[in-house]
């Protein structure tokens, strides 16, 4: 029996190691490994729940938004209107009383008139017509309201009507 020496053992040993590893490459490049077809239904699910809290979340916020654009916007009306009763006032020396379809069409654009949330009138003191809000020193002298009524609707539901008077007090105070 012939004697290996010590070096040659080791060098047997580092070979057979290599040749280990080089199959165990060889044999995991040869099998292909389990392609990803998708998402799981946990993923899915987590998903879900995801958009729902944030729709939870955002949903009143965005409708708060949208209510109280909408409500400034017909405050931006109202003064417009305001600003031309005046102008009325000097020319015809009286105010003029305006319907919805009349405020609108000056106002607005056809298609903002579509689905408006509110409804406009300018009552003056010429028909005699009086007003819980304006209602103070309504027969002296010339005076005109301009209500913005909201539309029962979804979204303005719950408002109350915004009312600017000639003498400049806007009702109810808190909204203004």
């Amino acid at each position: 029996m012939t004697r290996m020496r010590p070096s040659a053992i080791y060098l047997n040993e580092s070979l057979a190691a290599m040749n280990k590893h080089r199959n165990r490459i060889h044999d995991t490049a040869a099998k292909p490994r389990r392609a990803s077809h998708g998402f799981t239904l946990i993923e899915l699910m987590i998903v879900v729940v995801v958009i729902g809290v944030l729709t939870a979340i955002a949903f009143p916020s965005y409708k708060n938004y949208v209510k109280r654009a909408k409500k400034a916007d017909a405050q931006r009306i109202m003064m417009q209107v305001a600003l031309d009763q005046e102008d009325i006032l000097l020319t015809t020396r009286r105010y003029s009383p305006q319907d919805d379809d009349s405020l609108k069409g000056k106002y607005l654009s056809p298609k903002e008139r579509i689905d408006y949330p509110y409804t406009f009138e300018v009552n003056t003191n010429n028909e005699q017509e009086t007003s819980v809000d304006c209602a103070t020193g309504w027969d002296d002298g010339q005076k005109f309201e301009i209500v913005a009524t909201p539309v029962d609707n979804r979204v303005m539901d719950g408002e109350e009507p915004l009312t600017l008077c000639s003498d400049g007090s806007r009702h109810p105070d808190g909204e203004w």
